[in-house]
């Protein structure tokens, strides 16, 4: 055979590298193989395919849903891929932000499944299936509102701004609703998390639910976040497999954890006659990161075991009493033998500006003779609110007159803290014998 030279003929040479180029393009060294799906259709909720995809290179992949307007709804994005068969579950729904946690029912219709390749050269290739996704009833999985209020809180025990209430509304039921908190760093502190039971029937008050609110007193995993700025993410899933997400700021400042200590406890002398007195001493410290409040009646205040720290009136309201348990309030207590009420003699940390007493000519008399209504006397009343810092001691004194028929009595102490309870109980039982 003999090839001649010349414009449009081919020389040995030429002919050589043609054919080359010719098998390369023909040849199954593409970036994927084939495309395929388990199944024509999918109904969100009741069921899953699987798309199967080859990669033969190296490649970074992204999968999309394209509807017949030509619409794209983003599944995967941006995975690196090393050479190998791979398979993704889709069950009806697909990621309208892949940097989001959100994920929405596909629209029922017809689909186009892209697989998308790139490798590192920067070469690109495109495979492709089609995907029949059946509707889905009731409305979708949405965030109707989301408040934290208030936004700024102190979570230290004072009772101002102790927490903040997180409500949230949502389009249909969820089956699970998480809710955490992020820093300015990102990490994130889990706060609560609802799940449905996987089957069984629900009750009434059954969690989550489509609307609910949850009380956060500034903690994760049982300790005071550090004071800054915050974002609070409601994260709710339905059974179709949709994920809704919302978020607020919250700021907490002044945060930390309130403590008490009862250092000691001295009650003098240990031995009195039937309406004698005795005299107690209480030495506190803050042991805790945080200031706290304290309220009377103040330190010197004398007591009867026939009464109890409510005994004063307001001034301001006679019909009632000057000093009651509030929240966020710190004293000491004392409780003796034979009381009526926990603690009837209390105490606050530190003066409040108030003065209150015994009437002279009621103080003395017993019990049944007492007229109950004038015992009590308010010489002064400013109704102050002191603080005791961290760091800082308190010696609390008072006396007791003892009423009691009982020949040995028991006093002990303890630390009310308002709203919760007594942290400190049955402190330095001492016993005190009455002659009578």
């Amino acid at each position: 055979m003999k090839l001649a030279s010349g414009r449009g003929v081919l020389f040995p040479g030429a002919l050589a590298i043609a054919l080359v180029l010719l098998v390369g393009a023909c040849s199954p060294g593409g970036l994927l193989g084939q495309v395929t799906v388990s199944a024509e259709t999918v109904t969100p909720g009741a069921g899953s395919v699987l798309i199967t995809y080859e990669v033969r290179r190296p490649a970074v992949v992204t999968i999309v849903f394209r509807d017949g307007s030509g619409r794209e709804y983003p599944f995967r994005a941006g995975q690196e891929r090393a050479p190998g068969t791979y398979q993704a579950q889709f069950t009806g729904t697909y990621s309208p932000d892949p940097e989001t946690r959100e994920r929405r029912v596909l629209p029922r219709g017809e689909y186009t499944v892209l697989v998308r390749a790139r490798a590192p050269d920067g070469t690109t290739e495109e495979r492709q299936a089609r995907l029949r996704v059946a509707g889905v009833t009731g409305a979708e999985l949405a965030f109707e509102e989301l408040t934290v209020t208030p936004d700024t809180f102190s979570p230290n025990g004072d009772a101002d701004r102790d927490e903040t209430i997180i409500f949230y509304s949502l389009t249909r039921r969820p089956t699970r609703v998480d809710i955490f908190a992020t820093d300015a760093r990102g990490t994130s502190y889990l706060l609560v998390s609802w799940t449905r039971p996987a089957s069984g029937t629900l009750a009434p008050d059954q969690r989550p639910r489509q609307r609910d609110s949850y009380v956060w007193d500034g903690t994760a995993a049982g300790r005071v976040l550090p004071d800054g700025k915050y974002v609070v993410h409601v994260v709710a899933q339905d059974e179709v497999g949709a994920v809704a997400e919302a978020t607020r700021p919250v700021t907490i400042e002044n945060g930390g954890i309130p403590q008490l200590e009862l250092v000691d406890f001295q009650v003098k002398p240990t031995t009195v006659s039937l309406g004698g007195t005795v005299n107690v001493t209480l030495r506190v410290k803050n042991t805790g990161s945080v200031p706290v409040k304290t309220l009377g009646p103040p330190p010197g205040t004398p007591y009867r075991t026939d009464m109890t720290f409510n005994c004063w009136v307001n001034p301001a309201d006679p019909g009632s009493p000057l000093y009651y348990e509030r929240s966020g309030i710190w004293r000491v207590g004392v409780m003796w033998t034979g009381a009526g009420l926990q603690y009837p003699a209390r105490w606050g940390l530190l003066p409040d500006g108030t003065k209150v007493g015994l009437d002279p000519a009621e103080r003395l008399k017993p019990p049944q003779e007492v007229d109950y209504r004038r015992l009590c006397a308010v010489e002064q009343w400013r109704g102050e609110t002191p603080i005791l810092q961290p760091g800082q001691e308190a010696v609390i004194t008072g006396t007791i007159q003892i009423n009691l028929r009982i020949r040995e009595v028991t006093f002990w102490a303890g630390i009310e803290q308002g709203g919760v309870g007594f942290p400190v109980d049955q402190f330095k039982p001492q016993v005190i014998r009455v002659n009578y």
